[in-house]
């Protein structure tokens, strides 16, 4: 026999025959393929009304699928020696969505370093930091930067010294020294130096701040010294120092001489009438930091000033160059400040030099390089200003002479320092200049008398 479709027709195709069929036959309400024919059916979707994740009509199990729409990375750093991992895993149902090997790095990772021993001014320390695996590292730590001395230098201007000993480059390895100096609001950085010999100590590098101001000597000056050792950089600060301080420390020192003392004094007398004249930090005034012990070593009489200036100390035919006017100016050095005209016919300051002498020394101004300013009359006027000369050469004649290309043309002019003070600080003017001349005239003997003490 045969049949149309095996489940549901009863007559046989060749014979018509009849037989009795039973329909197609599912598994349950919900199952859509005949199990004998695999005949389709629509059927209704799964129920699942109270949530158990079981059929209602048909009890089947109702497994549901995550779309992963919340995920959560996870990374392990890798190690020296272990490897690490990138791990994406579902919020929602848990499941690992990816895993991602980070390759063991072949490298320590070292932590913190941490002092073992500490250094000292003239012995080595250590430190060492270790890796996560226990691998250690140790590194030698440099004796500590310091300065060996500290001075001042006191030529025609004020100069702050900082000695450091020549072993932590030589002996310790230091490289790349400095000095950073800050004062007054600014901070000056120092490279350059210069070899100093000391008897006790050998041979020192001198870190120079200099240009200081009289009225600044009781300011602070910190200073600070840099320097690399093994791709590090090491510091020492050294801090509330100042001019004064100095002083203070030498007007003490056992061995300190009574001109030195004295010279001292008149300098830190000097700064404070600066500081008056020039109402710099008037609420700390040098001269307050002294003892009444230190006072006393202080020059007490004015020193008479001797007028010197004479405009035909020599005198030649036809001067084509004359000198209008001669005064000072009171900076960070006492300065001779000249002014100078052209009064030939010829205007042109090219070949003009001004040969100044004064103490054994000799300076050569061209004039074309110097400063100019406009006097009332119109003319053209050169400003030389000397400040070479040291402190105890306040009294010292200096001498100004003029050349053309070789040929003098100017009558050679007489002036002192000195001068200066005798035309400025006269007997009852009690003026905030004329006090001050009269302190630096004294800072300028008491120098010379010390000076004149180490010979």
């Amino acid at each position: 026999h045969t049949y149309d479709d095996i489940c549901t027709d009863a007559y046989c195709n060749l014979c018509g025959a009849k037989r009795a069929v039973d329909g197609h036959i599912y598994d349950n309400d919900c199952d859509a393929n005949c199990n004998v024919c695999g005949e389709v059916r629509e059927v209704e979707d799964h129920i699942d009304e109270d949530g158990n994740n079981i059929c209602d009509k048909c009890e089947a199990s109702l497994e549901t699928t995550c779309t992963h729409e919340n995920t959560t990375t996870t990374t392990v750093d890798a190690t020296c020696a272990e490897d690490g991992s990138i791990t994406v895993t579902c919020d929602d149902c848990g499941e690992t969505i990816s895993t991602e090997v980070i390759p063991a790095t072949g490298e320590h990772v070292y932590g913190e370093w941490v002092v073992t021993k500490d250094h000292t001014t003239s012995e080595t320390g250590l430190k060492e930091r270790v890796c996560a695996c226990g691998e250690k590292e140790t590194k030698v730590i440099p004796v500590k930067i310091k300065a060996q001395n500290r001075a001042l230098e006191l030529q025609s201007n004020i100069c702050v010294v900082y000695r450091v000993n020549s072993n932590l480059v030589k002996e310790f390895g230091y490289t790349d020294l400095r000095v950073e100096f800050t004062a007054f609001g600014e901070t000056t950085v120092v490279t350059e130096y210069t070899e100093y010999n000391d008897p006790t100590a050998g041979l020192l590098y001198e870190f120079r701040f200099s240009n200081l101001a009289p009225q600044q000597m009781n300011d602070e000056i910190i200073a600070t010294i840099y320097a690399y050792h093994d791709g590090e950089e090491y510091s020492r600060v050294y801090d509330n120092y100042s001019i004064v301080t100095y002083c203070k420390s030498q007007l003490d020192a056992a061995d300190s001489s009574a001109e030195l003392r004295t010279f001292l004094v008149d300098l830190i007398n000097y700064g404070t009438a600066a500081q008056l004249k020039s109402g710099h930090n008037t609420a700390n005034l040098a001269a307050n930091e002294l003892t009444e012990l230190h006072k006393s070593y202080g020059t007490v009489a004015n020193v008479e000033a001797k007028k010197v200036t004479n405009t035909k100390y020599e005198v030649i035919d036809n001067p084509t160059l004359a000198y209008k006017v001669a005064a000072l100016e009171l900076a960070d050095s006492v300065t001779v400040l000249i002014e100078i005209e052209l009064t030939g016919e010829n205007k042109s300051p090219e070949g003009v030099e001004v040969i100044v002498s004064a103490a054994g020394f000799t300076w050569t101004y061209d004039l074309a390089e110097l400063d100019t300013k406009t006097a009332d009359s119109g003319a053209t006027r050169y400003v030389l200003k000397v400040k070479e000369l040291n402190p105890n050469q306040m009294r010292n004649d200096i001498t100004f002479k003029a050349t053309r290309n070789g040929e003098v043309i100017s009558n050679t002019l007489l002036y002192s320092i000195e001068s200066y003070v005798y035309g400025n600080a006269k007997d009852g003017d009690n003026s905030a200049l004329a006090n001050l001349l009269r302190a630096m005239l004294k800072y300028g003997v008491s120098a010379e008398n010390y000076v004149n003490s180490l010979k």
